[in-house]
């Protein structure tokens, strides 16, 4: 018998002249069955690990003893390790890769908005690109284990719309004439970034990561004032 981890696997006797019966498994474990029939009978068993249980059941009466073997393997649960998108907020017509890994699966399947894309079952380590995208979607990736045993991912949903600003900060806020200035920001979209003195760009950033999460260092001012830097 095959099962997941997790689940119980019934062990089932027909036996003929016994009058007791023994049930043990590698494990080294003796179960319990003195209080079910010696003829025909069962038991539940829930094996919690991977792996081959062996189940060895031993009739015996007067005249000496009869053994039958079972085996149940366990298979793992598969898990969904790292689903994401990146970008996760796009322009209209835009494009974003979801990426995933996973343990333990034999399968896998990516639907959007509910829907199945056909993706390749066996990508069970891979991506998707999600071209042209023109209104909001969600995202969910499912694995499976040979069993199909299934689990689901959290939701990963793809905005489209224009960049948002998350936060915007100098250090120091403060500086001398002439002092270095770290500018940091964090966004939600956007694929280039610029930041404004008021005369002129003093940053400008095409990779994706860096705009989305990043810095650049400027120098104040030779004069002093307040100055204001437009992201």
């Amino acid at each position: 018998a095959n099962i997941t981890e997790g689940e119980s696997s019934t062990l089932a006797w027909d036996v003929d002249g016994a009058t007791t019966l023994d049930l043990t498994d590698s494990l080294g474990n003796t179960i319990d069955i003195s209080a079910l029939a010696v003829t025909m009978d069962s038991i539940a068993q829930m094996l919690m690990a991977p792996g081959t249980v062996t189940y060895t059941l031993t009739a015996t009466n007067i005249d000496g003893n009869d053994v039958a073997t079972a085996d149940v393997v366990v298979e793992a649960i598969p898990t969904i390790d790292m689903f994401a998108a990146v970008p996760t907020r796009v322009a209209s017509g835009a494009d974003s890769t979801l990426s995933w890994m996973t343990t333990n699966a034999a399968s896998v399947r990516l639907e959007e908005n509910t829907v199945d894309l056909g993706i390749p079952a066996t990508d069970i380590n891979a991506s998707y690109l999600a071209t042209a995208l023109a209104a909001d979607s969600t995202y969910v990736l499912y694995a499976a284990n040979s069993l199909g045993y299934e689990v689901a991912s959290a939701p990963v949903t793809l905005t489209v719309g224009a960049p948002v600003n998350i936060s915007f900060t100098a250090t120091p806020s403060a500086a001398a004439p002439s002092d270095a200035i770290t500018l940091a920001w964090i966004n939600d979209g956007g694929t280039t970034l610029t930041v404004n003195d008021g005369t002129a760009d003093v940053c400008v950033v095409n990779v994706l990561a860096d705009v989305s999460d990043g810095n650049c260092n400027v120098t104040a001012p030779a004069a002093t004032g307040n100055y204001t830097y437009t992201l």
